[in-house]
C-alpha cells in the first residue's frame, strides 16, 4: 500500500472516530440461576481511552472479571472503528434485575432485564443448567452459642460435573473468627435422580460480641465448561474437582462459576454470671495434668525441680488457654521461673482441640517441706450448659539442705532447769488427778529427769576434753584427723567454683559455689545463691546486679542453654575479694566452743 493510501485510510479512521458515538449493551442469557454468571457486553463506536462508569452496576452484581478490546473494519472503503469491554457479573440476588444504563464517555447505553432463579430452579437457560449442576449446603450448631465459645459449621459441595480452578472459602471478620479443622472428605450422593459427588469441609467459628450476628455464608468460585455433560470421562474422576483434570481444556469454553452460600445466623449469649473466674474458658471438655521432672519430690536447696503442666481443651484454640504458671499459688521460699508455653492446635469431633504445655522450674532457696496448693481451673461446660472445675492435686516438696551444708549444732548451754521442770509439772498435775495411786509414776519420771541432766553433764564435760585436745594439737602442728582433712576449704571449692566458670559449666559452678559458701559460712544451714548474694558486700557492682547473675546461673542450670561463667566470676571476685585464699599462712586452730 502506497504512502497515500495509508494516509487516506488514517484520514477516514479519525473521521469516523470523531463521528457521533454510540453505546449499545446486550448479555449472553437474560435467564440465569443464582450463582451463574452473565456476560454483558458493551461496545462503543469510535476509538476511546476513557473507561465506562460501573457504579450503578455493582449494586445488583459483582463484577468478577473484565476484558478489553479495540477493532477497526475497513469495508468496501468504508472505515469503523469501536471498543469493546466484556464484563462477567455474578448475580448478588435472585429475582428480576435490571442492568442499569451505562455511561461512557458522552453516551449511555440502554437498560436491559435479568432473571435469576433460585438454585435448582426452572430450567430454560444454560445458566441455570449449570446452577443445578453445583450448588451448596450449610448446617452449623449451635445457634445460640456463647460468646467467644465455638460453633461448629459444616459446608458440603455437591457438584455432577467437573470444576477447573475451584477455590472454597467461609470468610471471617472482625465479629467473628472462622478456621479450618480437620481435612475434607470426599463422598456420592443422589439429590433428584442425579447423582453427585460431595465435597465436606468442617469449619469453627468464635463470635467476638453477644448479641444477633449474621455470618455471610461460604464463597464457592470456580469454573464449569460450556456445554459439559453430566458424566465425564472415565479419566475425569471428580476426585480431581480442584481442576486437576489434563484434557479439561478438550470440554470447550470455560465459563465462571459464584455460589454463595447461605448466611450463618446466631444468637450470640454472653458469659453467664456464674462464670466467675478471670478467665473464660466456654468449652466440651477440659482435661489438665502435670508431670514432675525428676519424679520423686525431694531435691536440694539451689537444685531445680521441673513441673511441666498439660491443658487440653476441645472448642478452643490454644491461644483462648490462660496461662497456667501465673494461677500457681506457691508457698514463701519456693521460686518459680517459667518457660515459653507451647501452643498447638489440633482437631476431634469435628471441632478445635487446642493444646498448652507449659514447664515451670522450681527452685527453693531455704531447705524444709513445701506444700504447693490445688490448682483449680474452672471453666464452662457448652454441652451442659453448666460450670465445671478440674483441679490439680496438691503436692508436698521435701527439701534439703544443699550438699556440704553443716546441720546445725546443738544449743551451747541446754535448758537444765527448764528441761526438768516439764515431767516436774506433768507428775504435779497427776498426783493432782489422780490421787496416791499415781506416786510410782512420779518417781519414774523424776528418775529420767535426773538421768538426762547427768546425761547432757557428761556430754558437756566431754566436749571440753575434746576441745582442749584440739588446741593441743593445732598448737604442736598436729593432724586435725581425718574428718578434718575430707571436709573441703573454702580455698578448693573457690578453685573448683573457677573452673567451672572457666569451663562454662553451670552445673559444676553453682555446685561449687554452695561448697564454697559453706565452707566461708559453717554456721549458716543451707545456704541458697539467693541468700549467698546478700551476704556478700557488692562493693561497687549492684546488689541487683549480682542477684541477676545468680539468678542467670539457675536459669541455665534448669534450661540447659548456653551460659557463660566469666561475667559471674569477675563479680564475685570483686564482691568478695579474700575469697580464693585465707587471709594467714598460720594452722587454723578452732576456738573454744563455750566459754568458761
Amino acid at each position: 500500500m502506497s504512502a497515500r493510501a495509508v494516509l487516506l485510510v488514517c484520514g477516514l479512521w479519525l473521521a469516523a472516530s470523531a463521528a457521533e458515538a454510540t453505546v449499545r449493551a446486550w448479555v449472553d442469557h437474560t435467564e440465569v440461576a443464582s450463582g451463574d454468571t452473565v456476560e454483558l457486553t458493551l461496545e462503543h463506536d469510535g476509538q476511546t481511552d476513557e473507561l465506562p462508569d460501573l457504579a450503578a452496576l455493582r449494586q445488583d452484581f459483582d463484577i468478577v472479571s473484565s476484558a478489553r478490546s479495540s477493532n477497526v473494519q475497513i469495508i468496501n472503503g468504508a472505515v469503523s472503528a469501536g471498543t469493546e469491554l466484556q464484563l462477567a457479573l455474578v448475580p448478588k440476588r435472585s429475582g428480576v434485575l435490571t442492568v442499569p444504563a451505562i455511561t461512557w464517555g458522552a453516551e449511555h447505553s440502554l437498560a436491559l432485564k435479568v432473571t435469576v432463579s433460585a438454585a435448582g430452579g426452572a430450567s430454560g437457560a444454560g445458566g441455570a443448567q449449570a446452577a443445578r449442576d453445583v450448588f451448596l449446603e450449610t448446617s452449623f450448631e449451635p445457634a445460640q452459642p456463647y460468646v467467644q465459645a465455638a460453633v461448629n459449621v459444616t459446608v458440603r459441595l455437591f457438584a455432577a460435573v467437573p470444576l477447573h480452578r475451584a477455590s472454597l472459602d467461609l470468610p471471617g471478620s472482625a465479629d467473628v473468627l472462622v478456621q479450618q479443622v480437620g481435612a475434607d472428605s470426599h463422598t456420592t450422593a443422589e439429590r433428584n435422580g442425579r447423582h453427585y459427588q460431595v465435597i465436606e469441609r468442617h469449619y469453627v467459628l468464635f463470635p467476638q460480641h453477644s448479641g444477633t450476628l449474621e455470618v455471610p455464608g461460604a464463597d464457592l468460585e470456580a469454573q464449569v465448561a460450556i456445554g459439559a455433560s453430566d458424566t465425564p470421562p472415565d479419566n475425569q474422576v471428580f476426585a480431581d474437582i480442584w481442576s486437576r483434570f489434563p484434557f479439561g481444556g478438550l470440554w470447550g469454553r470455560l465459563r465462571s462459576l459464584h455460589l454463595h452460600g447461605e448466611p450463618i445466623k446466631l444468637a450470640v449469649q454472653p458469659r453467664p454470671a456464674a462464670a466467675f473466674a478471670q478467665y473464660w474458658l466456654p468449652a466440651r471438655d477440659v482435661t489438665l495434668a502435670a508431670d514432675w521432672h525428676p519424679d520423686r519430690h525431694d531435691t536440694h536447696v539451689g537444685d531445680p525441680l521441673t513441673l511441666t503442666l498439660h491443658l487440653e481443651a476441645l472448642g478452643l484454640t490454644a491461644a483462648q488457654l490462660p496461662d497456667l504458671s501465673a494461677l500457681l499459688e506457691l508457698p514463701p521460699g519456693l521460686k518459680a521461673y517459667p518457660d515459653q508455653a507451647r501452643l498447638t492446635n489440633g482437631s476431634r469431633a469435628d471441632t478445635v482441640l487446642g493444646q498448652r504445655e507449659q514447664s515451670v522450674a522450681l527452685i527453693a532457696d531455704q531447705a524444709g517441706h513445701f506444700t504447693i496448693p490445688a490448682l483449680h481451673l474452672h471453666w464452662w461446660d457448652t454441652a451442659s450448659n453448666a460450670a465445671r472445675e478440674t483441679v490439680l492435686p496438691e503436692e508436698v516438696l521435701d527439701v534439703l539442705p544443699a550438699p556440704g551444708a553443716r546441720v546445725a549444732a546443738a544449743p551451747s548451754k541446754p535448758p537444765v532447769n527448764a528441761g526438768a521442770a516439764v515431767p516436774a509439772r506433768r507428775a504435779a498435775a497427776d498426783i493432782s488427778a489422780g490421787g496416791l495411786s499415781s506416786l510410782p509414776w512420779v518417781a519414774v519420771a523424776l528418775g529420767f529427769a535426773l538421768l538426762w541432766v547427768l546425761t547432757l553433764l557428761a556430754w558437756w564435760v566431754a566436749s571440753r576434753r575434746r576441745v582442749a585436745a584440739a588446741q593441743r594439737a593445732g598448737a604442736s602442728g598436729e593432724s586435725q584427723g581425718p574428718s578434718a582433712r575430707a571436709r573441703p576449704t573454702a580455698r578448693d571449692t573457690w578453685r573448683a567454683f573457677r573452673e567451672g566458670c572457666e569451663r562454662n559449666d553451670p552445673l559444676a559452678a553453682r555446685r561449687a559455689l554452695l561448697d564454697w559458701a559453706a565452707a566461708r559460712w559453717p554456721e549458716a544451714k543451707g545456704l541458697g545463691l539467693r541468700a549467698v548474694a546478700e551476704r556478700l558486700e557488692a562493693g561497687k557492682l549492684a546488689a541487683d546486679e549480682l542477684l541477676g547473675l545468680l539468678l542467670d546461673l539457675e536459669r541455665a542450670c534448669y534450661a540447659g542453654g548456653e551460659w557463660r561463667g566469666a561475667a559471674l566470676l569477675e563479680a564475685l571476685g570483686k564482691a568478695a575479694p579474700s575469697a580464693a585464699a585465707p587471709t594467714s599462712r598460720k594452722p587454723v586452730i578452732l576456738g573454744p566452743l563455750y566459754g568458761d
